[in-house]
């Protein structure tokens, strides 16, 4: 009895108002831990320190929420993206974009008449007949020029028809056996059909033999 009397002997208002509050704020904290929402979260106040890493999960995070400014420049490749689920590119982009052209129209070929022959695009019929400066000409004001030695070679070789007796290139050099000054001594190769296959003609020569031109490629 003596225990329970000094016991009650000590109790008093503010004794026990004081342990109540300090149960009611343990509990109370506990509850907080287990409880804490969204409400109790203060706008922009959590950081990205806490949060743990590699526990953000694919379920933590509303569809269609991240805009392209969240993902990292060049930070989506192959293994991301597959490649073959990506729609066409729209029409009207198309044309927005390269002008109304197709991927054809934008390809180099050949204009009409001519044939791709040793990367060049060589007129498939010969012209007639002029002097070497006037077939030069000629092709000049055509916006083209008179093929080289071996471009006329190769379109012979590969199965076109040289015109007898020969066509002008535009392969020139300097007669190492007529040494001279001016044009007097400038030989122009001549691409032929018979067994040589070619021959040599004086730049200023009043000569006339066939000749074609060649164009650029084009789209």
């Amino acid at each position: 009895m003596s225990i329970l009397r000094s016991i009650r002997a000590h109790l008093s208002y503010a004794n026990v108002t004081a342990t109540l509050a300090l149960f009611i704020a343990l509990g109370g904290s506990s509850y907080a831990a287990l409880r804490i929402g969204s409400r109790e979260i203060v706008n922009n106040s959590v950081r990205s320190g806490d949060i743990r890493n590699n526990h953000v999960r694919s379920r933590d995070i509303r569809n269609r929420t991240i805009l392209g400014r969240d993902v990292r420049r060049n930070a989506l490749g192959p293994d991301q993206i597959r490649e073959h689920r990506l729609a066409p590119v729209p029409q009207a982009l198309n044309s927005e974009r390269l002008g109304g052209l197709t991927a054809r129209d934008l390809k180099l070929s050949c204009p009409e008449g001519t044939t791709a022959k040793a990367a060049a695009c060589i007129e498939s019929a010969s012209r007639p007949v002029a002097a070497f400066s006037n077939a030069s000409g000629i092709c000049g004001d055509a916006g083209r020029r008179l093929p080289a030695y071996a471009e006329l070679n190769e379109m012979q070789a590969t199965g076109g028809q040289i015109a007898p007796p020969g066509e002008w290139t535009s392969s020139v050099y300097q007669d190492p056996d007529n040494p001279g000054e001016g044009s007097e001594d400038l030989e122009v190769v001549v691409v032929t059909t018979d067994s040589e296959g070619v021959a040599f003609r004086q730049a200023n020569t009043p000569d006339q033999l066939p000749f074609r031109c060649v164009a650029l490629p084009s789209n």
